[in-house]
């Protein structure tokens, strides 16, 4: 499996006029962290990049992390609350 984000800084070199879109779940990653990165490939492409936010709710991505999903309501995996702007 290869990672979007790298596969995205990649292209920002490569091109100029288009736009970088990847989706990536708050779930597993702490959001500051993705965030990060995030700001880092924003300015590597000159404000081309835009992100999906998800969050996970599934068994085997869950456990591709080496993670459980806890039950509804104990901190689940929904972080919907979070800010998903980038730090500018």
């Amino acid at each position: 499996m290869s990672d979007p984000l790298l596969n995205l800084t990649v292209l920002a070199r490569e091109t100029e006029r288009i736009g970088l879109v990847t989706t990536s779940s708050t779930t597993f990653t702490e959001p500051y962290n993705l965030a990060r990165q995030f700001r880092a490939l924003d300015v590597m492409s000159h404000g081309r990049v835009s992100w999906n936010a998800v969050t996970t709710s599934d068994l085997a991505a869950a456990a591709s992390f080496g993670a459980t999903i806890p039950p509804p309501g104990r901190g689940g995996p929904a972080r919907q609350g979070c800010p998903r702007s980038l730090p500018t």
